[in-house]
């Protein structure tokens, strides 16, 4: 079945009743109040992992036609797994896309957290505690929203040295949401980042900073120094399935958190009209169907 076609079946399409849970539900309460920080990247989290799906399918189904015997393509993927700079690096077809697109996910993942905790210190910036502003900063900027927004990237960038739990805890308090809600899918995050680290850092071989990392998050089973950690295919998938469910979960919470306490906050009642971001979940049925 093809996107199109989920797309005219959805039942949510053709009730036009859209609920919380839908992709732009959020985004349309988050306009015109503090929260329209998040908006920006939460839309480009979703439309990136529409992306990342459609990539994924095209680069599994390239790759079986390839196997199929396609006289092109068979050709470029014999260069790929056998050329000598692909045994240099480790890498053949799978590996090295999956690798990319690992990055970019985390990346994408990283940038919209900090415009949550960006959006919690507009509304509230004695939540920044003891986070300092350079005089220089001060002069430098024209509104007080520049001066939050970096202060935001300050505490995130603390954030990011914290114990795995200890960041899970301290990102909590300041977006002011239940940490217990995200237990389970926050270990998966920590174990993606720590990877995404390594393969930045360290070619994609576990150290003992990784292993320090999910161990402290109480995920997956052991791991050896020196165990190479580049990722594939089914990886990238859970990767992603799990991302996807984090950063919905966190718009979720901070809605139902933060827009009853904002002042004349209306709202959404025309939530029917579809947004770039509904494919995400056909693109992913899509990709499981290869």
């Amino acid at each position: 079945m093809t996107i199109a076609e989920n797309e005219e079946q959805s039942p949510e399409r053709q009730s036009g009743d859209l609920d919380q849970s839908a992709p732009n539900y959020w985004a349309e309460a988050f306009k015109d109040t503090p929260l329209s920080i998040v908006v920006p990247p939460y839309i480009r989290f979703l439309q990136g992992s529409v992306v990342l799906y459609k990539a994924l399918a095209f680069l599994k189904t390239a790759r079986q036609v390839a196997a199929a015997g396609d006289v092109v393509l068979s050709k470029i993927l014999a260069e790929l797994d056998n050329s000598k700079d692909s045994k240099q690096l480790g890498v053949d077809y799978e590996k090295f896309f999956a690798s990319h697109l690992t990055i970019t996910l985390v990346s994408e993942v990283e940038h919209f957290l900090g415009s949550a905790v960006a959006a919690a210190l507009r509304l509230y910036p004695e939540k920044m505690g003891s986070q300092t502003v350079k005089l220089a900063d001060v002069l430098s900027v024209s509104s007080k929203e520049e001066i939050i927004d970096r202060a935001a990237r300050g505490v995130m960038n603390a954030l990011m040295y914290e114990k795995p739990l200890d960041y899970l805890k301290n990102l909590a308090n300041i977006l002011s949401i239940d940490e217990a809600k995200f237990e389970k899918l926050w270990p998966v995050f920590v174990e993606l980042k720590a990877r995404r680290d390594v393969g930045v850092h360290n070619n994609w071989n576990a150290n003992e900073i990784y292993i320090r990392k999910i161990r402290e998050a109480g995920t997956f089973g052991t791991c050896s120094v020196g165990e190479h950690l580049i990722p594939n295919f089914a990886y990238l998938l859970t990767a992603m399935d799990s991302c996807k469910a984090l950063v919905e979960a966190m718009v979720e919470e901070l809605g139902k958190k933060w827009l009853p306490l904002i002042p004349d906050t209306d709202q959404p009642t025309d939530l029917a009209a579809a947004d770039a971001t509904e494919p995400a979940n056909n693109a992913l049925e899509q990709t499981r169907g290869q």
